[in-house]
């Protein structure tokens, strides 16, 4: 039965191909007319489509395949690309705040315009207790040494207490070792500040029961002793503690946020105690 069914299909084969070959020659001899032509054109049709079929669909499987790899890496190249722009854009951000903080230093330098400075950057903080101290990245090499005043835009920050050749120590003015020596602007008064430990409240050192002190007052640097550079803000009197009819604790606010400190300068003095030009 197999034998037999083989060489049916084997039979058929050679017909089909003798016809062929037939329908070929009348064709070319322009022998076929046009409307079997036509008739043969629709019959070999479903023939012509079920040989084209496996090749039309292996190409629209690849390029749909294709497709989606290309997409899958385009998307990872978009969403690598987002990230750059974002790490970009945060980095303009910070540019930006710096330029805002760098204007508002030029601006205070300005007050005193025969002093000299020289910008620099905290790079290192220390909070630990009463001590209250923070490192900038210029040094001895930079001309800087002990005693200096380190100022920001809104005043006064502290004193460098100590240098290396790369970087230098500064106290803070709400280190409880810090003493500033300032004049009641309202008054004119002289008095001096000290540190607390505390970054938001300074007090002042032994105020006298006849001194002129109000809530509101400005305190600014005298400039007595030489190493802070005067007519800077230092604070301003919050709130002032009675004992009986006698003043106990005057409470200072800083003219600087001592929590936020990036950018700042150092000023140069001379040993008369005015700036150098």
């Amino acid at each position: 039965m197999i034998f037999h069914k083989e060489h049916t299909f084997g039979f058929r084969f050679w017909i089909l191909l003798l016809l062929s070959f037939a329908l070929l020659i009348l064709d070319n001899k322009h022998i076929l007319s046009p409307r079997l032509k036509t008739y043969l054109q629709m019959a070999a049709t479903p023939l012509q489509y079920a040989i084209v079929l496996p090749e039309q669909t292996y190409f629209s499987v690849r390029d749909y395949f294709t497709l989606q790899h290309e997409l899958v890496h385009d998307k990872k190249n978009w969403q690598d690309q987002k990230l750059v722009l974002q790490a970009k854009l945060q980095e303009l951000n910070a540019l930006k705040a710096q330029n805002e903080e760098l204007k508002s230093l030029l601006k205070a330098s300005a007050v005193q315009q025969n002093q000299k400075y020289m910008m620099v950057r905290i790079i290192g903080l220390k909070g630990e207790g009463s001590e209250h101290e923070v490192l900038i990245n210029a040094g001895s090499d930079a001309g800087i040494s002990s005693g200096q005043a380190l100022v920001a835009a809104d005043g006064i920050i502290g004193q460098v207490i100590q240098t290396t050749p790369i970087n230098s120590r500064v106290m803070l003015l709400s280190d409880s070792r810090s003493a500033i020596p300032v004049t009641n602007e309202r008054t004119r008064e002289n008095l001096i500040v000290i540190g607390t430990g505390n970054s938001q409240d300074l007090n002042l050192l032994n105020p006298m029961n006849n001194a002129d002190l109000k809530a509101g007052d400005t305190l600014i640097s005298s400039g007595i002793g030489g190493h802070y550079p005067p007519g800077y803000p230092v604070g301003k009197i919050s709130q002032i503690e009675l004992q009986g009819r006698n003043i106990g604790k005057v409470h200072i606010i800083p003219a600087t946020n001592l929590n936020r400190l990036h950018l700042a300068l150092v000023v140069f003095v001379n040993n008369n105690g005015g700036a150098t030009a």
